[in-house]
């Protein structure tokens, strides 16, 4: 199997992006080299990675993080942006799933992120540019439906009144798009810049005190007390390890790469739009829609249309996204 952390990208060059071209982009940090030793040692410099190093810097804790490119580099540098409630799963699907009291602790588990990072941004990343307004709109009825009943349970069993529920003509307030039959529109949810947002993770874990190395790619985990991980130049030696890697894991942790399945999407950006971007979306929200394979889209600061979708499970990059793209991203846009 290719490594997926070298199939599409040059080790710790940035990817040329709309995104990145809109970032004050950081001075490399120091490959690690030697041995180190940490209470805890991080693999994946993105959001679970740098969040956890942060929480566990301001607790005291000697923290090292571990980055085979560089600070953001991967899905956390360039995803959708959508700051989104809950999980992947609905709530009473995972109700059902874990029991009713566990979906619940999950669920506050969530808001409190969302919670953490609204406060954060505030008062330290106010370039990430937080938007409250997250639309799910829906392609069809029983998809409305479904969404309606949700909305509901999370009223009536969570509290949560952040959620309005709209019917196809109420939603077009939100969306200028007649493709819908409705949606819910989620105002304790929102979007923002990720790769800006990521930055300043780790600038903010580095205040705290932990140590970031970038182009370190772990290649060995030794478990034992303490565990000990190696990389091409170096060594640490740690009494916890938080495997952050997401899908750039191949053969390091069997245990998670067999849970794992690297998964690619793609977003468009458009040129500046002008007075249309607000035709699109008057409500400056970010939207997601429910189809299996979905798209996303919101507006950029500069008026673009960021455009998200089709999803590959092949590990290479496609050498061209505007067929399968564009054509239908404009029309759900018409």
């Amino acid at each position: 199997m290719a490594n997926p952390l070298y199939r599409n990208d040059k080790p710790g060059a940035y990817p040329d992006s709309w995104y990145v071209a809109s970032t004050e982009m950081p001075a490399p940090r120091p490959t690690l080299e030697g041995e180190h030793k940490a209470d805890v040692c991080v693999i994946g410099a993105g959001f679970t990675g740098l969040s956890a190093a942060l929480h566990l810097a301001e607790k005291g804790l000697s923290v090292v993080v571990l980055d085979a490119h560089r600070v953001g580099f991967g899905a956390s540098g360039r995803n959708g942006g959508q700051v989104c409630s809950g999980f992947d799963m609905g709530p009473l699907q995972l109700a059902k799933r874990v029991g009713a009291d566990d979906a619940r602790t999950l669920w506050d588990f969530a808001e409190e992120a969302k919670a953490d990072l609204r406060a954060r941004v505030a008062a330290h990343v106010p370039e990430a540019r937080y938007t409250p307004g997250l639309i799910h709109a829906c392609n069809n009825a029983g998809d409305l439906n479904a969404d309606r009943e949700e909305a509901d349970f999370l009223r009536d069993r969570y509290g949560y009144d952040q959620l309005e529920v709209c019917d196809e003509d109420a939603l077009h307030a939100y969306i200028n798009s007649p493709l819908y039959k409705g949606g819910v529109v989620d105002r304790g949810a929102g979007h923002l810049h990720p790769l800006r947002y990521v930055l300043a993770l780790a600038r903010l874990a580095e205040a705290a005190g932990a140590q970031i190395f970038e182009l370190s790619e772990v290649t060995q985990i030794a478990h034992g007390t303490p565990a000990t991980l190696q990389t091409n130049h170096g060594r640490v030696t740690a009494d916890h390890v938080v495997v952050a890697g997401n899908g750039y894991l191949p053969g390091l942790e069997p245990r998670i790469a067999s849970r794992v399945m690297p998964l690619n999407s793609f977003i468009a950006a458009t040129e500046p739009l002008g007075d249309r971007a607000q035709d699109i979306i008057p409500s400056n929200m970010a939207v997601h829609d429910s189809l299996f394979v979905m798209h996303y889209f919101r507006l950029s600061e500069d008026g673009r249309l960021l455009l998200g979708g089709r999803p590959s499970y092949a590990l290479g990059f496609p050498k061209d996204m505007t067929t399968d793209l564009l054509p239908i991203e404009s029309a759900n846009l018409s």
